[in-house]
């Protein structure tokens, strides 16, 4: 006997034909399913850099501001090369670029609303306030 004809045969579809079997092992696949794709393993995120420049909040230009960390002394400085605007900050190991842009903006804020505190404040509408009376003179 001829090892074909010993042999069990397998058609297009996977089933075998009715053939006296051999020792030779056919890979059958299921029906239905796709052949798993072995991926290869993806390696950790890459981290994006974060910026250490930015736009100034007094003169508008974009780009100008630059942060200087100093970790050993504790201290970072932002200033900006068109305008010269300086703000210092004390920082520690966890301390970022933008935390200290973030605080200058705060730092500014506050002393805006400040200084307008120190101001008379205009009328916010056109009506005038009720006059208050504490008592009449009627009394």
């Amino acid at each position: 006997m001829h090892v074909t004809e010993a042999c069990e045969y397998i058609d297009h579809f996977g089933w075998p034909h009715d053939l006296p079997r051999c020792g030779v092992r056919f890979a059958r696949t299921t029906m239905g399913k796709r052949k798993k794709s072995s991926k290869k393993p993806t390696g950790p995120r890459r981290k994006e850099p974060l910026d250490s420049t930015f736009t100034c909040l007094f003169c508008h230009h974009d780009k100008s501001v630059t942060v200087r960390m100093d970790r050993k002394e504790g201290i970072a400085q932002l200033f900006c090369k068109v305008c010269d605007q300086r703000y210092q900050s004390k920082v520690n190991h966890l301390t970022e670029a933008i935390d200290i842009y973030s605080e200058w903006i705060d730092a500014a804020d506050a002393a805006e609303r400040q200084a307008s505190g120190q101001r008379p404040a205009a009328a916010s509408s056109s009506r005038s306030a009720p006059a208050v009376s504490f008592g009449s003179d009627d009394e």
